[in-house]
């Protein structure tokens, strides 16, 4: 096991035809076994095996899709968040998580960032609502806070090269 931040973690070797798999799936999730096989000039019971290697590791957690919001009436909106008080980070963190809004949290970003949000609506007054509301009610942990929306992904996802 691999020590990283205090955790062991079992690290799973995976060769070039997974690393290729996992280039076709980053680019479409929902790409038959089947076709797979044959863009990789290998067999469907192979590429079905190593897939379940994978998901079995972990290393496939999920399928999933790419929205563009502004189609359908939405806007994706960023709150970074610098802390004051670091010992309500969870308590903050499993607050904001009850938002149905929320898209994703990422903590301890560096760079001043203690906490990231996105959360997905339809107007900024909502997203004033939120800041207002997460100042109101962590006024001793919040130091500061700064926002913004994405306008255009230009690249999402992609597997380095390794």
């Amino acid at each position: 096991p691999k020590s990283l931040k205090g955790k062991n973690i079992q690290l799973i070797k995976i060769d070039d035809l997974d690393i290729k798999i996992l280039r076709i799936l980053d680019s479409d999730g929902r790409i038959p076994t089947v076709d797979i096989a044959k863009k990789l000039s290998s067999t469907v019971t192979t590429i079905k095996s190593r897939m379940d290697k994978l998901k079995k590791g972990n290393i496939i957690r999920k399928y999933s899709i790419v929205i563009d919001w502004e189609k359908i009436g939405y806007r994706s909106y960023i709150i970074e968040i610098n802390l004051k008080n670091y010992n309500k980070k969870y308590e903050i963190m499993e607050y904001v998580r009850q938002n149905p809004n929320l898209w994703f949290i990422i903590g301890s970003l560096g760079h001043n960032i203690d906490l990231e949000f996105e959360f997905v609506l339809d107007n900024i007054t909502k997203l004033h609502d939120i800041l207002k509301d997460l100042s109101t009610r962590f006024p001793e942990s919040i130091k500061n806070f700064q926002y913004f929306t994405l306008k255009k992904i230009h690249k999402m996802g992609g597997i380095p090269d390794f």
